[in-house]
C-alpha cells in the first residue's frame, strides 16, 4: 500500500472556459474553442498535483448555453452524451424532448459526430507529445437507455430489444473511441469514466414515461448485472485499464457491480447510503482488499466536506488515515437526474473550480501523511 500514490484527481471530462479567456473569434462558435480548452486541461491536469498525487488531462466537453427544451444547438452537440451517440452504430436526431435513436441520420447526430472528429484532430495537435492518461466520461448503457427515445417517442427504457442491444452499442463505441484516440495521441492511455448515476431510480422503476403519467417498470439487479458486464468486458482492451463505473451509493448495486467484474467503483460519498458509516463502506473496503479500485466524486463547493467523511467512515472501520492512499478522486458538477437530457453550461466545470480541487488534494495527501 505504501507504495501507492496518495491520491488521483480526474474530472467529469468537462470544462468551461470564461469569455473572457477567449478571442472573439474562438467565443463565435463552441467549436472554435476546442483547442485552449484542451491546452488548458492540459496544462492543469496534465503534469499531476505534485509527485505523489497523479492527475490527468481531459476530452473535455462544456456546453455554451443552457437550455431546457433540447433545442438543436451547440449546447447539446458538445456533451459526453452526444459523443456517445456519435460513437454508436446507430442512427438518431435530435428531437425537441431530445434525442431519437433509430430515425435516420438527422443534421444534429451529424454535426455531433463531425464536432467529435475535431475535437480528435484539435487533441493531435494540444496534446502533441503528450504521454500518460486521459479521461473521457460516458453514459452507460441502463443511462443512454433512460435519457434517449425511440422513434415512437418513448424512452429507450420501454424497448426490450434495443436495451438488450445497447451495451454491445456502447462498448463497440467505446472500441472505436480508445482506437481513434491511440492514431492522435499515441502516447495517451484512455481513462474512460461511464455515469451510471440514477441506476437505483431505474432499478426502482421512477423514471416516468414520455406523457409523464406513468413509469417504466424497474429493472432488476440480474439485468443490471448483465449490463454492467457485457460493457465492461466487451470494451476492455488488455492495454488499458478497464472504465470505471460510477453507481449510485447503495449496497445492492455495488453488489451488482462487483458481481459484474468491476475493477474500478466510483460514486459520491455525501449520497445514499454512503452518508453515514454502515454496511456499504464494509462493502467498499471489502472491494478495495480484493484490488477493486475506489472513486470518489467531489462536487465543487462540497470538497472538504466530501473529503472529511471519507476519511471518518475509513476511520470507523478501523482503517489508519495512510490506509487511505491510493483514492482515485473525481470533480464533477452535474447530478444523475440532471443529466437525463443533456449537460448544460452551469454545469460544466470551470477553471477556479478545477485549481480548488486541485488544492483540497493537496490538503488531502497532508492529512494522510500527518
Amino acid at each position: 500500500m505504501s507504495s501507492a500514490p496518495l491520491a488521483r484527481l480526474v474530472t467529469d471530462s468537462t470544462l468551461r472556459l470564461p469569455a473572457t479567456s477567449l478571442t472573439a473569434g474562438e467565443s463565435a462558435v463552441i467549436a472554435d474553442a476546442l483547442m485552449p480548452r484542451l491546452e488548458r486541461s492540459r496544462s492543469l491536469l496534465g503534469s499531476g498535483v505534485d509527485e505523489q498525487i497523479p492527475s490527468a488531462p481531459a476530452l473535455a466537453h462544456s456546453a455554451a448555453a443552457d437550455t431546457a427544451t433540447g433545442a438543436a444547438s451547440s449546447a447539446l452537440i458538445d456533451t459526453p452524451l452526444a459523443a456517445a451517440l456519435a460513437s454508436l452504430d446507430l442512427t438518431g436526431d435530435l428531437a425537441p424532448y431530445g434525442w431519437r435513436v433509430g430515425v435516420g441520420d438527422g443534421l444534429a447526430l451529424h454535426a455531433a459526430r463531425d464536432h467529435a472528429n475535431r475535437l480528435l484532430d484539435a487533441a493531435r495537435i494540444a496534446l502533441f507529445g503528450f504521454d500518460g492518461p486521459l479521461t473521457i466520461q460516458r453514459p452507460g448503457s441502463v443511462a443512454l437507455a433512460a435519457a434517449v427515445f425511440t422513434a415512437s417517442g418513448e424512452r429507450a427504457l420501454g424497448d426490450p430489444g434495443l436495451l438488450r442491444d445497447l451495451p454491445h452499442l456502447l462498448a463497440g463505441g467505446l472500441a472505436r473511441e480508445t482506437a481513434q484516440v491511440r492514431e492522435r495521441v499515441p502516447g495517451a492511455a484512455l481513462d474512460i469514466t461511464l455515469d451510471e448515476r440514477g441506476l437505483r431510480a431505474v432499478q426502482q422503476g421512477r423514471i416516468r414515461t414520455a406523457s409523464g403519467y406513468r413509469f417504466h417498470p424497474p429493472v432488476g439487479r440480474d439485468a443490471i448485472t448483465r449490463h454492467l458486464a457485457t460493457v465492461l468486458t466487451s470494451s476492455a482492451e488488455p492495454s488499458t485499464a478497464q472504465p470505471r463505473i460510477l453507481i449510485d451509493a447503495h449496497t445492492d448495486l455495488v453488489d451488482a457491480a462487483r458481481s459484474a467484474g468491476a475493477e474500478r467503483i466510483g460514486l459520491d460519498p455525501l449520497s445514499g447510503q454512503a452518508r453515514r458509516p454502515g454496511r456499504l463502506w464494509e462493502l467498499l473496503a471489502d472491494a478495495r482488499d480484493r484490488g477493486v479500485g475506489l472513486t470518489f466524486v467531489l462536487a465543487p463547493g462540497r470538497e472538504e466536506k466530501a473529503l472529511s467523511h471519507v476519511l471518518s467512515c475509513w476511520r470507523e472501520l478501523g482503517f489508519a488515515p495512510r490506509e487511505a492512499r491510493g483514492f482515485d478522486f473525481l470533480l464533477s458538477r452535474g447530478s444523475a437526474r440532471r443529466r437525463e437530457q443533456s449537460l448544460t453550461a452551469d454545469q460544466a466545470l470551470s477553471l477556479p473550480e478545477i485549481e480548488q480541487g486541485m488544492r483540497m488534494m493537496l490538503r488531502w495527501g497532508e492529512r494522510l501523511e500527518a
